[in-house]
């Protein structure tokens, strides 16, 4: 089948190609150029396959090129980009290979930028670190490569650096619950248990048993009173107990507290 060509409109950003059996065909002015796409041209049934295959590649490109004037990509992600525009598969390929040619695209540098900006940012560990690599579809050999460059003293650093943030969070909590909930969150952000618990160790945390009562008070009181709404006398001591003992509060100081609250109900009857 051979297409004529009656109309060349211009739109906002591309070409309306119309031809006289009224197909029509968006190309973009690349398209327009490499092809001397003019009035009257005559287009055969190749022609027309290699010029919408064309278009299909140079759409990619655009799709590309401003996803990455705001931000660096895997090539996994970048596929899902232009998967996600409408691009298809067969050429999704050609974009990533032209993107590499060019060196926009590079999952080795990207990964290390990655790892370099976490790193100074001393809030992830390297679990957390390597789980965002796999997220971006990293693959595992450039990930074993780079994550050479965040070292265990590096690891310690940072965990200690986030222990001594995190200190502040958990003051009110008896001594033992501060270290056990640091050393939680420090893992849960991806430092190995030995690099939590040593910057746990580190941080020297200590309370007189007059702080350590004070904050006793401020968590058992409230559980004082919600637990008194349904029980009484041993039931109540019982779960005030197992409840403030969990919180890693002392044994001694926890008794003394509810004998004092039992004391001061005795004394308001």
């Amino acid at each position: 089948m051979i297409r004529k060509v009656t109309e060349i409109q211009r739109l906002k950003k591309n070409y309306r190609i119309t031809f006289e059996n009224d197909e029509t065909l968006i190309i973009s002015e690349n398209t327009l150029t490499e092809f001397l796409i003019t009035k009257d041209k005559l287009i055969s049934d190749d022609l027309f396959k290699e010029i919408s295959a064309y278009q299909s590649l140079d759409e990619g490109k655009k799709v590309a090129l401003t996803a990455l004037n705001y931000r660096a990509y895997s090539v996994h992600e970048m596929k899902e980009k232009l998967r996600v525009k409408g691009i298809d598969e067969s050429k999704i390929l050609l974009v990533i290979d032209f993107l590499k040619k060019n060196h926009l695209l590079n999952d080795t540098d990207y990964a290390q930028n990655i790892v370099e900006s976490m790193v100074a940012a001393k809030k992830k560990g390297r679990q957390a670190v390597i789980l965002k690599l796999k997220q971006k579809g990293i693959h595992p050999d450039i990930i074993d490569l780079t994550i050479e460059n965040y070292s265990e003293e590096a690891e310690l650093s940072a965990a200690i650096n986030s222990a001594e943030r995190l200190e502040n969070r958990y003051y009110r909590e008896s001594k033992r619950a501060q270290e056990q909930k640091i050393t939680e969150n420090l893992m849960r952000n991806g430092f190995s248990y030995d690099n939590s618990a040593k910057a746990v160790s580190l941080l020297a945390i200590e309370s007189s048993e007059d702080e350590e009562y004070e904050n006793l008070i401020a968590k058992g009181a409230p559980v004082w009173r919600r637990v008194s709404r349904q029980y009484d006398g041993w039931e109540r001591k019982n779960r005030v107990f197992r409840n403030l003992a969990s919180k890693g509060f002392d044994f001694d100081l926890v008794n003394r507290f509810i004998e004092e609250m039992e004391n001061e109900e005795n004394e308001s009857i």
